[in-house]
């Protein structure tokens, strides 16, 4: 049950599942081959090398990313618990309210 009460705070995370299409696969396929097929050891070496470069930076952009989008998540279950809770007193103030409070309060 904590399970599930966990799962509906967080929300569905089905957008971080990624299926390339055929095409991609393809096209992925083809350039992993042509660096396993390289043998220059020069250029495996750069390319190597720019890979981590780009890998670092690919994660410290995700990383600020999911950190952003934490922290808008946050403000939105503020806002909306806050929404709520503003209605909910809305609510309650009209029912407490007699129809001699709303004739009196029209009248000044």
């Amino acid at each position: 049950m904590k399970d599930l009460s966990i799962l509906l705070k967080v929300g569905s995370v089905d957008w971080l599942i990624i299926e390339p299409t055929l095409e991609q696969e393809l096209a992925i396929e083809k350039e992993t081959r042509e660096l396993l097929n390289q043998t220059d050891n020069e250029v495996i070496c750069q390319l190597s090398a720019a890979l981590i470069r780009q890998n670092w930076y690919q994660s410290q952009v995700i990383k600020k990313s999911i950190q952003k989008i934490g922290q808008l998540e946050a403000q939105l279950d503020e806002l909306q618990e806050l929404a709520l809770e503003t209605g909910l007193k809305e609510i309650e103030q009209k029912k407490t309210k007699s129809v001699w409070d709303l004739v009196f309060k029209r009248n000044n």
